[in-house]
């Protein structure tokens, strides 16, 4: 049965918004992009039209998505600078932990960033710049003369390279499970602890 009834509280859209974020995030993790927004509407029992009016398109859902998991990390985040021991471990070890969120930012700049909105981007990126402000001083002062943007932004990079490195698709996927080629498959997680180790040892 299709609900067809729009929601006219704000607590109801909230409701219907979030319950089309879960139902992307199910997709997502199922099938990574290899859904549609009909799909969405057509699983969350929604007409189409109304998965339309809280987001324009499948990547804005997705972008939605990567903001919330980039929220609960950045929480975590602040703990480990609190207690830097291990910096480099920890920090990949809260992201790789994270599948969702790798996934997501494996296909962040090629696919998700591709067909926004100039208000969806400049949401994305203004968020970014407020929670990469409150960490910045925690940051410097656990690497001192370091810049703390720079550095955020040298993680981010990292990890986003390594995503996509760490989860082929297509041909190339299935490449990667041949005998003689497989030792070229990269770990997620092992890549970016030694990575985050050189590059804070390079700080240093």
């Amino acid at each position: 049965m299709v609900i067809k009834t729009r929601a006219r509280t704000n607590s109801a859209k909230e409701e219907r918004r979030t319950h089309l974020l879960n139902t992307a995030r199910e997709l997502f993790t199922e099938r990574g992009m290899g859904f549609s927004m009909l799909e969405v509407a057509q699983t969350a029992k929604l007409a189409k039209g109304t998965t339309y009016l809280y987001f324009a398109t499948k990547e804005e859902m997705l972008l939605e998505l990567l903001r919330e998991e980039l929220l609960d990390w950045f929480g975590e985040f602040h703990s480990i600078l609190e207690q830097p021991q291990n910096l480099a471990e920890r920090i990949a070890k809260s992201i790789s932990s994270r599948k969702l969120l790798v996934s997501l930012f494996a296909v962040q700049v090629s696919i998700l960033e591709q067909n926004l909105s100039f208000e969806a981007a400049l949401k994305f990126k203004t968020f970014l710049l407020e929670q990469s402000s409150q960490v910045i001083p925690q940051l410097e002062h656990v690497l001192p003369n370091s810049n703390g943007l720079a550095v955020l932004q040298t993680i981010n990079a990292l990890v986003i390279g390594l995503a996509q490195m760490s989860q082929p698709v297509g041909a190339m996927r299935e490449v990667m499970q041949i005998p003689e080629i497989s030792a070229m498959h990269l770990e997620f997680d092992k890549a970016l602890k030694h990575g985050l180790n050189m590059y804070f040892a390079g700080l240093q």
